[in-house]
């Protein structure tokens, strides 16, 4: 997932550069390719915004093993869970 992009505005619209890219391959893309976890964090401080909205966008679940017994949860009928992260 592409989680950062720089770029410029040109006469025929934009030209971008240096993107950081998340993937669960962190080989890569370099060093800034943080994987799983790069994807989570980015989720975790994201907040959504008009083009998020426009484009009908939502935050995915992560299934993420924790050391607290289970509970039931209710998952947000507008969350995507599991996501795939290949």
């Amino acid at each position: 997932m592409v989680v950062d992009i720089q770029g410029v505005k040109i006469d025929k619209g934009y030209l971008l550069t240096d993107p950081a890219i998340h993937c669960t391959y962190v080989r890569r893309f370099g060093a800034t390719n943080l994987g799983k976890p790069g994807m989570i964090k980015f989720f975790d401080t994201h907040e959504c915004n008009k083009h998020c909205r426009e484009l009908k966008l939502v935050k995915p679940s992560f299934d993420i093993p924790t050391k607290t017994t289970s509970h039931s949860t209710t998952k947000s009928p507008n969350t995507i869970s599991p996501i795939n992260l290949i």
